[in-house]
C-alpha cells in the first residue's frame, strides 16, 4: 500500500529541499513501499538447436519481486527473485536439445509479480510479462538406404577389398551394405564394390561385368548411381577385376536396392617361352640333350593348374653307372619357380648312358590375369644318384 497523508498517497518524501530515497520504522520500509519492473528479455534472439544455457534479464526499481516459470524447452531458476541495487538480474535459463526432425521453437519465460515484502507491479501496466528465443529445428532425421549385390550369373564374386591372401582367397567378400543418411545427402564415395573373377579367370574388359538395377516394391528409385559401367583393373600382373564406384543419394524413408551383376570371364593362359629344370646329377654324368631341358618348344596351360612333358637322354660320360632319381628340389628363387609344384622322372631308376628320361612338371597358379615370362622357368632339380 501506498504512505498517505490524511487521504493523499504521498509521492515524494523530502527533508529540506533533499529527497528521502527510503523511510523506516524500525527496521521496516515504509517508503517507497512498492516496486516494479520494467523490462524483461532474452539477451539473444536466436540460439542453436543443441542444449545450451541462455541470459535472461529482469530490470525494473530495487527490491521488485516476481518469480520466473520456463516452457516449451526453457528451465527457469526456482523460488523468488528480488532486484538489488542497480535494479537488474540476470538469470542463466536452461535451454534443452531440440529433437530429431523437430521443427524451430521458442523456448519462453514467463515473468510473475510477488508482494511478499514489497507490493510489486510491471511498469508499464500493460507490459508483456514473458520473452521467447527463437531455437532452430532439431537435426533432420536419417534413414535406412540398403544396398544388396551379387553376381547371379558367371564364375565371379564381389568383395569391398582388393587384398589377396597368399592361396589367392579375395578378402572382403561383401553381398550387402547399408548407411543411414539424410534426404538428399550424397555419398559419392560411399559404395564401391569390386567384382572378381574366380581363380584361373580373368576379366580383359569392363563390359565383362554388367549391372541390373531392382528397388524395393513402392520405394524412390534413381537413388544409386554408377551402376551403368565399372572400371578394368589389373593388380601387381598377377589379379584382375572390374571396380564399380556407386554413388548413394538420401531419401526420406527407408529404402533398398538389390544389385545383379552378371560376368562374362576367361580362362587365363600362363606361357614360358623357354623352360626346364636343373640337369643337376651330383658326382657323374649329366643330360646332354638340351642342355638339360623340358619343355624346350615352350610351355602353356590354362586355367589355374595344368602339367607339360619333356625329354632328356643321359649321357655319363662313360663312367657305366646305373642312375636312380630322387625327390625334386625347388630352388630359393628363380622365374616362374612359384608355379610349379612337383616333377617326376620316368624311368626312375636303371637309368644308364644313352636313356632316354621323360619328365613331367605339374604346375599350378592362384592368378586371374594371363602371363607370359620369356624367361626361363628355373624351378629346381631332380637329383641323380649313380652307381
Amino acid at each position: 500500500m501506498p504512505v498517505n497523508f490524511t487521504n493523499i498517497a504521498i509521492a515524494d518524501a523530502k527533508l529540506g529541499v533533499v529527497d528521502i530515497s527510503k523511510g523506516y520504522i524500525g527496521h521496516e520500509q515504509v517508503y517507497p513501499n512498492e516496486a516494479f519492473i520494467s523490462g524483461l528479455t532474452f539477451t539473444v534472439s536466436s540460439i542453436t538447436n543443441s542444449s545450451q544455457n541462455v541470459n535472461f534479464t529482469v530490470t525494473g526499481s530495487e527490491g521488485a519481486q516476481y518469480t520466473l516459470t520456463g516452457s516449451d524447452g526453457a528451465t527457469a531458476p526456482s523460488g523468488t527473485q528480488t532486484l538489488p541495487a542497480g535494479g537488474s538480474n540476470t538469470h542463466s535459463i536452461s535451454i534443452s536439445a531440440q529433437a530429431t526432425g523437430a521443427a524451430i521453437r521458442y523456448p519462453r519465460v514467463t515473468v510473475a509479480t510477488v508482494s511478499s515484502s514489497t507490493p510489486t507491479s510491471f511498469s508499464p501496466a500493460n507490459l508483456q510479462n514473458y520473452d521467447t528465443v527463437q531455437q532452430a529445428a532439431g537435426p533432420a532425421p536419417s534413414y535406412l538406404h540398403t544396398i544388396n549385390y551379387s553376381v547371379v550369373s558367371g564364375s565371379a564374386s564381389t568383395h569391398t577389398s582388393t587384398s589377396v591372401n597368399s592361396v589367392g582367397t579375395v578378402l572382403g567378400a561383401s553381398s550387402s551394405s547399408s548407411v543411414n543418411l539424410t534426404a538428399g545427402a550424397t555419398w559419392y564415395n560411399y559404395l564401391t564394390v569390386y567384382v572378381f573373377p574366380a581363380m584361373g579367370q580373368e576379366f580383359t574388359s569392363a563390359s565383362d561385368v554388367s549391372c541390373s538395377v531392382t528397388y524395393g516394391s513402392g520405394q524412390p528409385t534413381g537413388w544409386i548411381s554408377g551402376t551403368g559401367s565399372g572400371t578394368l583393373h589389373s593388380q601387381s600382373s598377377e589379379q584382375t577385376y572390374i571396380k564399380y564406384i556407386l554413388p548413394v543419394v538420401g531419401q526420406s524413408q527407408a529404402v533398398q536396392v538389390t544389385l545383379a551383376f552378371t560376368a562374362t570371364t576367361h580362362t587365363i593362359t600362363t606361357t614360358w617361352a623357354y623352360d626346364m629344370v636343373s640337369n643337376h646329377v651330383p658326382g657323374t654324368g649329366i643330360f646332354n640333350s638340351n642342355s638339360g631341358a623340358i619343355l624346350t618348344g615352350g610351355f602353356s596351360y590354362t586355367g589355374s593348374s595344368g602339367s607339360g612333358t619333356g625329354t632328356c637322354v643321359m649321357n655319363d660320360q662313360g663312367s657305366g653307372y646305373t642312375y636312380t632319381a630322387g625327390s625334386f628340389t625347388k630352388y630359393s628363387g628363380g622365374a616362374g619357380r612359384d608355379d610349379v609344384t612337383s616333377v617326376t622322372a620316368s624311368p626312375t631308376s636303371g637309368v644308364v648312358n644313352g636313356t632316354t628320361v621323360t619328365y613331367t612338371a605339374n604346375v599350378s597358379n592362384i592368378r586371374r590375369i594371363s602371363r607370359t615370362f620369356s624367361s626361363t622357368l628355373s624351378a629346381g632339380y631332380l637329383n641323380f644318384t649313380g652307381s
